[in-house]
């Protein structure tokens, strides 16, 4: 176990990339402090994350499905990055 899981509730609440995510896939961050630091690799369409907060606008995540960075910090983008039972609605 990481620090992050230690950290980390139990439970939070569940976000899917849609397929409305560009090719290249969304961007995330190690941190939020000055923006952070660029992952090596991105979140692409499918993914499901699990929340762990949210600070202006961007979404503290675990990645539990999907291809993308484990951890990390996510701009929320209305159509690409929403709440599952949001998404299911589509």
């Amino acid at each position: 176990m990481d620090d992050f899981d230690s950290k980390a509730p139990k439970f939070g609440r569940i976000w899917v990339i849609t397929k409305k995510c560009p090719k290249g896939g969304v961007l995330v961050f190690e941190s939020l402090i000055g923006k952070g630091k660029p992952a090596s690799t991105q979140l692409h369409a499918d993914a499901v994350l699990q929340e762990f907060g949210q600070e202006n606008g961007h979404l503290r995540f675990r990645k539990l499905q999907g291809s993308g960075p484990t951890y990390g910090w996510v701009q929320i983008i209305p159509g690409i990055i929403q709440p599952q039972e949001e998404a299911k609605k589509q």
